[in-house]
């Protein structure tokens, strides 16, 4: 009889070789504001399809041409969704967010959260945004969505 266990949230994850690739459902990128040299709040929407284990990281870079310093604290807000990531994320003046999952919640419920950065004094054109995360709780596994 097979393992009716709950793996990182699959409900399936315990049958014997059931295996997942896993991935992004859902992730999305909106800004507040173009202008340059003004406060600009960044929203993501992010859903993986399992359940990742605290100590996970999620990578959220492409964000150059920015005028914000680096900060071993951004602030993020939640829009919705669980505070799967805490209350801040480590900001890189390359252009780059690094989120920790923690607090044991469940990140494929989805999560919509902002921050706010200041842009920088150049016009820029779009660019694309990447996610990647790295899948802690002694997994080696990391994804990225170049």
């Amino acid at each position: 009889t097979p393992s009716q266990s709950i793996i990182l949230g699959l409900s399936d994850g315990g049958k014997p070789l059931y295996i997942l690739e896993p991935s992004f459902v859902v992730r999305t990128v909106d800004q507040s504001m173009a202008l340059a040299n003004i406060s600009n709040t960044m929203t993501f929407s992010l859903t993986t399809n399992f359940d990742m284990p605290d100590e996970s990281t999620v990578t959220l870079s492409g964000l150059s041409g920015l005028a914000t310093a680096s900060n071993t604290s951004l602030p993020i807000e939640y829009v919705s969704g669980p505070s799967v990531y805490g209350t801040s994320g480590v900001w890189g003046a390359a252009g780059s967010l690094l989120l920790t999952v923690c607090c044991g919640l469940n990140t494929s419920s989805g999560v919509v959260l902002s921050f706010v950065v200041v842009n920088g004094p150049n016009t820029v054109e779009s660019r694309d945004v990447r996610v990647s995360f790295s899948v802690g709780g002694g997994y080696d596994v990391s994804v990225s969505d170049e």
